[in-house]
C-alpha cells in the first residue's frame, strides 16, 4: 500500500490540484496492478519558512512471494 504525503506551503495547492495530483499518482498504480482504495494521500499544509514542497512516499505491506514458490508457513512451536 503506498502512502504519499505531500508538505506544501498554506495555499500552495488548490482543492482541484490536490485533486488531481491524487487522480495522478492513483492511475500510477493501476497498472501494478494495485487496487484504487490502496493508495493513499496526504496533504499536509504548514508555515514553511522556504517556498517549497516536499514529498514522502511509503510503502506499506509486504511483498509477496513468487508464484512458483511455496508459501513459508511460520514456525509455531517456538511460541
Amino acid at each position: 500500500m503506498p502512502l504519499w504525503k505531500v508538505y506544501h506551503p498554506v495555499g500552495a495547492y488548490s482543492a482541484q490540484d490536490k485533486k488531481e495530483f491524487a487522480e495522478k499518482v492513483t492511475a500510477m498504480y493501476s497498472g501494478i496492478p494495485i487496487p484504487n482504495f490502496y493508495v493513499v494521500m496526504i496533504f499536509e499544509a504548514g508555515e514553511l519558512t522556504v517556498r517549497l514542497a516536499k514529498r514522502a512516499l511509503e510503502k506499506l505491506g509486504a511483498l509477496q512471494p513468487a508464484p512458483d514458490r511455496p508459501r513459508k508457513s511460520p514456525n509455531r512451536s517456538a511460541i
